[in-house]
């Protein structure tokens, strides 16, 4: 994938985690976001990268307006009490 311009990329994420993660990739020279959606897999020894345009809304977007510090994040639901 080569993308020119000046850009700005969501910041790396670990390739050995398998399942989804959603990447974005701001540029000037479109004036607008993309999220790409990247597939990590496995097989045998070999790790597959499937790479797709997200065309959804932003799966989650939280933005600080605040001078106060915040802090998120996110819980394994399946380790939540009922």
């Amino acid at each position: 994938m080569s993308l020119s311009g000046e850009q700005q990329w969501t910041p790396p994420f670990l390739v050995d985690d398998i399942g989804e993660v959603d990447l974005k990739y701001s540029s000037s020279k479109y004036g607008r976001s993309i999220i790409f959606r990247v597939r990590v897999a496995l097989s045998g020894a070999t790790i597959f990268l499937t790479v797709t345009r997200y065309g959804g809304p932003a799966p989650y977007r939280l933005e600080n307006h605040t001078s106060e510090l915040f802090v998120a994040k996110q819980l394994d639901s399946a380790n939540l009490e009922e």
